[in-house]
């Protein structure tokens, strides 16, 4: 009688381990291991809307990107307050000025911000080292005249990704990334 109880505690014991094993398994995610952050101007979104997918396929689906489109200068307010970004994209020159510890104490020579400090409250929220003129677009200004729109990325200094950014940045030079720029009219800015 001893034995069969041994038999059957340990038959137990064995379908347990089992399922616990099988539940482990289960509970794993089986997505990406790091997903970036990015903040990009409504502005770009015929650029960088195909973005998340061809980077996702180019990283074997290591990483994937979330794109979080609104006003360049609204993605610097959050940015400044501390708000989960990773990578700042802008076609706003101001907004990236804002962040830039390069620009603490620079002054707007001209234009309708003449005479204001380029970055006031003295931020040092992104890579200056990581910042670049990626894309420009032509468009028409105010007055009609053509002119061009440049946007510019930069690594977040909050980010824990590193390398999953710096890994961003080359893609957006990638052939993958200029036939999607292509759609929208938008050219790469080549790296000097």
């Amino acid at each position: 009688m001893r034995s069969s109880i041994r038999k059957t505690a340990a038959l137990l014991i064995a379908c347990c381990m089992l399922f616990a094993f099988a539940g482990c398994s289960i509970g794993k995610q089986k997505g990406p291991a790091t997903t970036l952050n990015i903040y990009a101007p409504v502005d770009g979104i015929l650029a960088f809307a195909g973005l998340p997918d061809k980077f996702t396929n180019a990283t074997d689906g290591k990483v994937a990107i979330k794109l979080n489109y609104d006003d360049s200068l609204m993605h610097a307010a959050k940015i400044e307050a501390g708000y989960d970004c990773d990578i700042y994209i802008t076609n706003d020159i101001i907004g990236m000025n804002w962040l830039d510890e390069e620009f603490i104490g620079v002054v707007y020579e001209e234009g309708e911000r003449e005479g204001q400090e380029a970055n006031p409250n003295h931020n040092n929220k992104i890579y200056s080292k990581f910042r670049k003129d990626v894309l420009k677009l032509a468009v028409k200004n105010e007055d009609g005249e053509d002119s061009e729109m440049i946007f510019t990325v930069a690594i977040v200094r909050g980010t824990k990704h590193l390398d999953e950014c710096k890994q961003f940045l080359e893609f957006m030079y990638s052939d993958d990334a200029k036939e999607l720029y292509k759609v929208g009219g938008y050219e790469v800015i080549e790296e000097e």
